[in-house]
């Protein structure tokens, strides 16, 4: 059956899912789609066209040129759009698709509805730990963030602190170095911000001509968070001048945390070339930050140091989902009176806000006319709530477009679609 792309379109819902061990993705010019079987040319087959079998064995035939990209697929991705478009949008439907998609190992998809499921129901616990997420304080948080706040990092499967990493990617000799250096800079920061002249001087031309790779950690401890933005300046130029991998870190991390633009920009370009890959690493790190700013700051950075490595990464981080504490008004307030006429707002007692002697004159009749209070008997109560908000990275589309000459806008899975048929092509 050979039809044009307007009829082909009109088919999509009845194609059936195939049972082989794969399934295909035709995607339209104009944005439709054909899910099925891609039948392969046979000898004397018309080569502009593209055939899609469905489950049912009927076959769907479109010009070659009305077809932008073939994409293959395991067939449980297949099913699993199938599903995903059935399934009720409750805790429980949503659980059992994300049950599904663990035992058929779709793990991006399973945490995809596990999130959803903590969306209907904030306290399911089992949702809640198959996020790895942990109860404090009666607030579910996710465990690597309260690890996190803790000064704690993960290192092979456990959680150690920052410090014991360092200490477990060091050597004594270096250690030792370390330790040298971290009092001469110490020393020397304490002259740069003294009141004398001549010790400002020395210092800073010492501080110049540091070369040495075990100067970085007394370097970062000193200087990254001075109040002074000529000092933090000062830093990243001297770390820019120090040869090996040392400085990269602390070069990616004050480009995305200083609150100066000027001193974020001078450590971007502050990174060599031959440390490019290093600090595409380092970025796309980031690219899972809690915080937004650091997000969108990262996906900028990588447009001068990713590469088409980076792609999936900046897809996945195109819209991200943050948490935030807001305060608001208290709608749970009640009014509750007394027997003796007085009454509360909310538990507070209204009459505690007169001050005592009016209150008490009040009680023995000494005001029969009443009285006028200008400050507000209605207190107004508020409350902290937890709120999560989808941002959409402005800077992170800006990258992927430059990197991959595409535009597909915030649309994710078109962007996915694109870049399995560009890895099978």
């Amino acid at each position: 059956l050979m039809l044009p792309v307007r009829h082909a379109v009109c088919l999509l819902m009845i194609l059936s899912i195939p049972t082989v061990g794969h399934a295909d993705v035709v995607r339209l010019n104009n944005g439709g789609e054909l899910r099925g079987k891609v039948e392969k040319a046979e000898p004397g087959d018309r080569v502009d066209t593209v055939t899609v079998s469905t489950l049912t064995g009927g076959l769907i035939v479109v010009d070659a040129g009305q077809v932008a990209t073939i994409v293959r697929r395991r067939a449980a991705i297949e099913h699993y759009e199938t599903l995903a478009q059935r399934a009720e949008d409750t805790a429980d439907g949503q659980w059992e698709l994300a049950e599904w998609c663990r035992q058929n190992r779709l793990k991006q998809q399973r945490e995809t509805h596990l999130t959803r499921v903590i969306d209907l129901a904030p306290d399911h616990q089992h949702a809640r730990r198959a996020l790895d997420h942990v109860l404090v304080k009666g607030e579910w948080q996710p465990r690597e963030d309260v690890m996190r706040k803790q000064g704690y990092v993960k290192h092979r499967g456990k959680y150690i602190t920052t410090e014991e990493l360092q200490l477990v990617e060091k050597k004594r000799s270096e250690l030792d170095a370390e330790r040298e250096w971290f009092r001469r800079i110490h020393l020397l920061h304490g002259w740069l911000t003294g009141r004398n002249q001549n010790r400002q001087t020395d210092a800073l031309v010492e501080l110049r001509q540091i070369r040495s790779p075990e100067a970085v950690s007394g370097l970062v401890k000193h200087f990254s968070d001075d109040p002074t933005e000529q000092q933090r300046m000062l830093y990243v130029n001297i770390l820019s001048r120090i040869p090996g991998g040392k400085p990269i870190r602390p070069l990616v991390t004050q480009s995305l945390r200083d609150v100066s633009s000027e001193v974020r920009g001078t450590a971007v370009r502050a990174i060599p070339e031959p440390h490019f890959g290093r600090a595409s690493e380092l970025y796309v790190e980031q690219l899972r930050n809690p915080e937004n700013l650091i997000v969108r700051r990262a996906g900028k950075a990588l447009e001068r140091f990713g590469n088409g490595a980076v792609v999936p990464r900046l897809i996945e981080a195109l819209v991200t989902r943050h948490r935030y504490k807001v305060r608001v008004l208290d709608a749970r307030n009640t009014i509750s009176f007394g027997y003796n006429g007085s009454f509360s707002l909310g538990g507070v007692p209204v009459g505690s806000l007169l001050p005592p002697e009016v209150e008490i004159a009040l009680r023995t009749g000494q005001y029969p006319d009443g009285v006028i209070v200008h400050a507000p008997l209605t207190p107004r109560r508020t409350r902290t709530v937890t709120v999560n908000y989808d941002h959409r990275n402005a800077e992170v589309l800006s990258t992927l477009k430059k990197l991959t000459e595409q535009d597909f806008g915030y649309n994710e899975r078109s962007w996915r679609l694109w870049l399995l048929a560009s890895k099978n092509s």
